[in-house]
């Protein structure tokens, strides 16, 4: 049997009480993205979260069928609703977003073409500068270099990991920009360089929450290509559902022109070519030109080598994964972050769980689902 626990907490994880006598709990961990808890509980005014109270916790606990009780989600409670029915019964929920939406709340709040907003990095590093110049202990002053206060929350449990310099190396621009939003954009240039970075807020413990970067897959490697006990979606297994996949070569470049600084035959130009889209028929050769201010040839070159993986032809696949006996959701099962095995229209690959969406109703059964939204160069 699943078995649930429910803690509520201070605005810094601190438990205060258990929540009990739970009617339907509801969730979404999103790899990348906001996650969100909704509680609906009987309303006892005796209870120290009958009232409203933003930004204390919630902290949700799962056990699995054969498996250890483990943190599954944290909520800053940020809505409180109440409803009274025709016989007099009151009841409560209480909902908000995970632990990543204290990334949503803040701005690049720095000037243009500062150090704040201009850099060149590797994508992972170039994260956590974002994340401790706007949450961090970088965070104490303020776009004119003024003491700020309530930037900075290391001092409340939050903390960032180490640089790994994993990811490609960008050079972007961001001022005045929300953070979550910056980071899903270099998150996203990053997978079209051919290495994604993944990251997000998790916890170490109740009280303390770190911002972390990952490579190759958010999780467990649970694909039959290189991981421990693979995990197999399909519709034979019947843990696959309303799968779709397209092949999409309209936006495809097999050769692509880059221009540097100069004019005329003294500009500085390199190319690059995908000669196994070229040589697919005599009318594959499609050409794009892109520049960029520079005289250094291999910064070029790497303008061209970009435009390329970016214009390469792109696999869309959707569907929905549920949990079954033989593949369950959590414990030795999958889990959001793992990298899985799916196998559509005999076209086998690998891909990252993004998304789960768990619902108990009022008999306690849970209904599991997750999304994969693989898009693939």
């Amino acid at each position: 049997m699943i078995n649930y626990e429910l803690w509520y907490a201070d605005a810094l994880g601190n438990r205060i009480e258990p929540i009990t006598h739970i009617n339907i709990p509801e969730y979404v961990k999103t790899v990348g993205g906001l996650g969100f808890l909704n509680v609906a509980i009987p309303f006892d005014r005796s209870k120290t979260y009958a009232g409203q109270n933003p930004d204390r916790r919630i902290h949700l606990y799962r056990q699995p069928i054969n498996g250890a009780l483990e943190l599954e989600l944290i909520c800053f409670c940020r809505r409180f609703r109440y409803a009274t029915n025709s016989v007099g019964l009151t009841s409560q929920s209480i909902s908000g977003f995970d632990q990543n939406e204290l990334l949503a709340r803040r701005i690049v709040a720095y000037y243009a073409n500062e150090t704040q907003t201009t850099k060149t990095a590797e994508a992972d590093d170039m994260m956590k500068e974002v994340v401790d110049e706007n949450m961090g202990s970088s965070s104490a002053t303020d776009y004119d270099g003024n003491a700020v206060t309530g930037r900075d929350i290391t001092s409340d449990g939050f903390s960032i990991a180490g640089d790994l310099t994993d990811g490609p190396s960008l050079t972007k621009s961001f001022a005045w920009r929300n953070v979550l939003s910056v980071l899903q954009s270099l998150q996203a240039s990053s997978k079209a360089l051919g290495t994604e970075v993944y990251f997000g807020i998790v916890p170490n413990s109740p009280t303390s929450l770190i911002f972390e970067t990952k490579t190759g897959q958010w999780g467990a490697d649970r694909s039959i290509t290189s991981g421990i006990n693979p995990i197999v979606f399909s519709l034979e297994w019947g843990n696959l559902v309303n799968p779709s996949m397209e092949f999409d070569y309209t936006q495809e470049a097999s050769l692509v022109y880059a221009g540097g600084t100069g004019k005329g035959s003294n500009r500085v130009i390199q190319e690059d070519e995908n000669t196994e889209s070229t040589g697919l028929s005599p009318f594959s050769r499609r050409e794009k030109f892109t520049s960029n201010n520079t005289a250094n040839p291999d910064s070029v070159k790497a303008l061209a080598e970009d435009e390329i993986a970016r214009r390469r032809p792109i696999r869309t696949v959707t569907g929905t994964l549920i949990s079954t006996p033989s593949a369950p959701y959590g414990g030795n099962g999958w889990n959001i972050g793992d990298l899985v095995t799916v196998n559509y229209l005999d076209v086998q690959f690998d891909t990252m769980v993004k998304s789960v969406s768990v619902r108990m109703n009022q008999r306690g059964k849970e209904t599991i689902t997750a999304k994969i939204e693989d898009q693939s160069l």
